[in-house]
Parts: structure tokens; sequence; C-alpha cells
């Protein structure tokens, strides 16, 4: 994973987005791409799709790459927000209602 997010980064830099002047540019391309993603979901549930999920896997992929540029721009590490995002989570007691996990202080 660290060797494609050096890569990314790369990528990013010869292409001249990598500037932290273009986090809002980034941000919407980010939203964009979440919204394909979204689409392919949708069409995943509506068995419209391809049996091994290429598909949504491509879109994925590239909700992933808007969020490598995103925190190279913020000069922000992914794996110190995923960490602090499972620090966060791991303890977190509460319950699944309607296929959506619901935080112990907010039922």
């Amino acid at each position: 994973m660290e060797t494609l997010i050096k890569k990314v980064e790369q990528w990013a830099r010869e292409k001249e987005i990598d500037d932290y002047k273009n986090w809002d540019k980034q941000f919407m391309k980010f939203q964009e791409e979440a919204i394909e993603l979204h689409k392919e979901m949708v069409l995943h549930a509506k068995h419209i799709y391809h049996i091994d999920k290429v598909d949504m896997k491509l879109e994925m992929g590239d909700v992933l790459v808007t969020l490598i540029v995103l925190a190279k721009q913020q000069d922000i590490e992914l794996s110190e927000c995923l960490s602090m995002a499972w620090d966060k989570i791991k303890d977190r007691r509460g319950k699944t209602i309607n296929g959506k996990f619901v935080k112990e202080e907010d039922l």
C-alpha cells in the first residue's frame, strides 16, 4: 500500500495538483469520485454489475487516489488518520439499527 501511495503522490506532483492551493478543487474531485462509487454500488444492489465487481473496485480506487492527493496537499499521513480513527472507534459501543451503527450515546 505504501508503494502505491508514493506512486500516486509522484503522479500528483507530475500533474502539478499536489499543491495546497488546489485543495478545494481536489475536494470537489473526491466528491465526484464518491458519487461515481455510489452509482456503482446502486447498480450492484440492483444486480446490474460485473460479477467480479471490477467497476466498483475501480471507483473505490479513484476515491482512494483523491484522498491520497488531498492528504498530500495538507501534509497529512493517511496512515496516521486511519490510526486515529481506529483509536476513536475500537472500543465504541452501540448497536446496528436498520444496517447503520448508532453510537451508544446517540441511542
